[in-house]
Order: structure tokens, then sequence, then C-alpha cells
């Protein structure tokens, strides 16, 4: 009899425990609507019955910071299934951090590349003994967009110092902890694609911590190849993981070597990233002409806007008088009489047909 007793009264405490446990069945985050309404969609499993609860919404980064934080009016939670939504579900809290990445929700109602944990409490209240806690975490990489600017893909560079531009629609300060930007530079091998070339080949340069859509090749980096073609890529990583990356393009610098070993670089109708390093107080550039011609025009534009007429010498070794003749045209400037302080100037020349070529010049 005794026994009898003991096994019932464990059989009620048991269904017993089973019917009043409440459990969150499920929760939706919308990266794209992180608002008190898109936030109260949320299924509730209600094993014993009615009572009131309290529902807490919590949104944190990688890093578990608290970016988002609501909090219910009571709702009656009802025996079974419970669907929430905007329609049946208020906040009377609604918090967001003061961070970047909190103003950031808070003004355009999404969620900022990365990884997320978005957790759901359930508090009881009156007969209901017993809440539930449930978090899921989340990757909001949909919106990321990152993309290389230049030099374009597979486009041929007289500089081996190169600006490499990129950009990414998202500003920097949304970065959190362990998150960054990485730019990787690699030499390709003979027909190799750029893609597997940043996945296989050891780099020749990397930057972490990218902080600027900019960054010029190093002086003190590897020297890169005259005739070599090199891949390059930028990529976002959060906690070791790459969860977003521009395409890998592919570059090369112009194998042609000019007189007495020296690198001429040539001259372009509009200026670019790019610049060149002045050393030794020397500038060497090619100025390209499609017909004979005579005479050339040449003056340096200091940051201030005042001009210097600088003479040129021409490096052709085929007539070394002649100032400038059709074909490949290889000239040095000597800008040591001018006494130029450190900085960035504009190198000026015009044909005989008045078309102008630039060269952005910087002096150390």
């Amino acid at each position: 009899m005794k026994l009898k007793l003991i096994l019932g009264i464990s059989l009620f405490l048991l269904v017993h425990t089973y019917q009043s446990q409440v459990s969150i069945v499920n929760t939706n985050l919308n990266e794209f609507n992180v608002t008190p309404n898109g936030l109260s969609q949320i299924t509730i499993f209600n094993g014993g019955s009615s009572g009131n609860v309290t529902i807490e919404v919590s949104v944190f980064n990688s890093a578990n910071n608290l970016l988002v934080e609501l909090k219910s009016n009571p709702v009656v939670l009802k025996s079974g299934n419970n669907t929430f939504g905007a329609h049946n579900l208020s906040f009377s809290s609604v918090i967001y951090a003061s961070s970047p990445q909190g103003n950031y929700i808070k003004n355009q109602h999404r969620l900022p590349s990365g990884s997320y944990n978005h957790c759901v409490r359930v508090i009881p209240m009156g007969n209901i003994e017993e809440g539930d806690d449930y978090c899921q975490s989340i990757d909001a990489v949909s919106d990321e967009f990152l993309y290389l600017i230049n030099p374009a893909d597979e486009q041929v560079i007289e500089t081996p110092t190169p600006v490499l531009v990129w950009m990414h629609n998202e500003p920097f300060n949304l970065l959190t902890q362990g998150e960054f930007f990485r730019l990787t530079l690699v030499e390709l091998g003979l027909d190799q694609k750029a893609t597997d070339g940043l996945i296989s080949n050891v780099p020749v340069f990397v930057s972490n911590q990218v902080t600027k859509h900019q960054l010029q090749y190093p002086f003190d980096a590897p020297a890169l190849v005259n005739g070599k073609r090199y891949g390059w890529q930028v990529q976002k990583i959060s906690n070791g993981n790459i969860i977003a990356s521009t395409e890998a393009w592919e570059f090369s610098l112009a194998n042609r070597p000019g007189p007495h070993s020296q690198v001429y670089v040539a001259l372009k109708t509009a200026l670019d990233g790019t610049h060149y390093q002045v050393r030794d107080d020397r500038v060497f550039f090619r100025f390209d002409e499609r017909y004979q011609s005579s005479g050339v025009n040449c003056r340096i534009v200091q940051s201030d806007g005042k001009v210097i007429e600088p003479q040129l010498e021409n490096s052709n070794e085929e007539d070394a008088n002649e100032s400038k003749s059709a074909g490949y045209n290889c000239y040095e400037l000597d800008l040591k009489p001018y006494g130029l302080k450190k900085g960035y100037y504009t190198l000026e020349v015009r044909n005989e047909k008045n078309k102008k070529y630039l060269l952005k010049l910087y002096v150390e």
C-alpha cells in the first residue's frame, strides 16, 4: 500500500512539473528590422495553467556588450502555445546603448554587419512559477558591401608604391572588439588567378587593423618587381573568422626599364591615387608622343598655387638635344636648384597641341 502511495505521489509531481513548464519555442530577429515590433516575434509554450509573465529581449554584440534591451508589459500566458507579435506584445521599456553600434541600431533600425547574440527571457509572475531563457547567434553579413577601387583589376601600373583604394558601406567606428579589416597582397605565379594566389601563396604584404579606405604600399615593404603580377583583397575579420571580403583583383608593375637602369614613370592625363616618390632631388618621367613635335612646356605647381618652371634634361640616347620626338621620350628633372620643402607637388607637362599631362610628386 505504501509503495502504491509513493508511486502515485511521484507520478503526480512528475506530471505537475511537466505541465507547469514554460519553454520559449521560437523567436525571430530580422537584421533589417531591429525595432520593438520586429523583436516581438516570439512563441512560448506553457505546460501549466495560465498566468502572467513579463518578457525581456536583448541583443549583444560579439564582445558581449549590450546594444538593445526591451522589457514588456505583463502579458497573460495561456496553456499551450502562445504566439506573440506586434499585435499583442508591447514594451514598457526600450533602451539602446550609447555606443556607436547602439546609436546605429536606434537610428537605422538594423544591425551593422557582424556577429550577435539575440536573447529572450520569460519572467514569471503570480501562479506561474518558472520562466525560461533562450539565446541564439545571429550573423548579420548580407548588408556588408566591400569592393576594391584602385588599382583596377588587371591594370598595369607605373609606380612601385601604389595607393591601394577600397570601400565599404559602414562607418569604421561600428567595429567592435575582435573585429577589423585586413588587406593582403601576394605575388602571383604564371597564369595563376588572384583568387587562388590569395589562398595558397605567402603574402608579400599584410596590413591588419585597416581603418582607412586608402593605403599606400609602404616604402619599407618588400619591393614590387617590374613585370610581376600581384593579387590583393580586403577582408573583414570577426573573432578570427572571415565574415566578408572583396573580390580578388590583380595588377602588375610595368616591365619597361628606361635608360641608365632608371624607372621612368609615365605621365597621365588625370591624377589618380598614386604619386612619385622623389629621391635625391631627381624625377625621371616618360612622355609618349604619337607624332613628331618639339618643345616641352613644363611647370611644377606647389600646394599654395605657386608655380616653378624648371629646366628638363632629355634622356633619349638617339638625340639628346631634341626636347621631344615621336615615341618613348624619357626626361630627367633636377629639383635641387629649387630647394623644394617636404610635401606634395604637381608636375604639369603640355605638348605642342596644349594637351596637359600630370604627375603627382612627393618630396621627402
